[in-house]
């Protein structure tokens, strides 16, 4: 649990302090991998798939939110690979999301795309 607090507070320097917002990509990853040590049940066969899938398309990482209400994956992918990202995810919804000091908001949501 404490590296866990450790990756999540360097991601809030970087995102207070403007630096390189792609090293919260690395986090992201560094995060999931410590997650799934955690836990058995943490992720599965299609979850991993989906993951694998998303860092070949150019992701630098990522991680599942909300899993007890179906949950979705969140990826960050550097803007250079968001053409390729799309395209080899294409069968799943996708939306763009953004950093802001507020708490998180729905600003848009339709047509899901189950792991079923």
């Amino acid at each position: 649990y404490l590296q866990i607090k450790e990756i999540t507070m360097k991601a809030l320097n970087i995102l207070e302090k403007g630096k390189n917002i792609d090293l919260v990509g690395h986090l992201l990853r560094d995060y999931w991998e410590i997650k799934k040590k955690l836990s058995n049940e943490v992720t599965h066969k299609k979850i991993d798939a989906i993951y694998k899938k998303g860092l070949k398309a150019g992701a630098l990482g990522g991680k599942i939110l909300g899993a007890g209400g179906g949950g979705f994956m969140l990826f960050y992918c550097p803007k250079k690979n968001h053409k390729a990202f799309k395209k080899k995810l294409k069968h799943y919804y996708i939306t763009k999301f953004n950093f802001t000091n507020n708490s998180s908001r729905i600003i848009h949501a339709s047509k899901k795309e189950h792991l079923r």
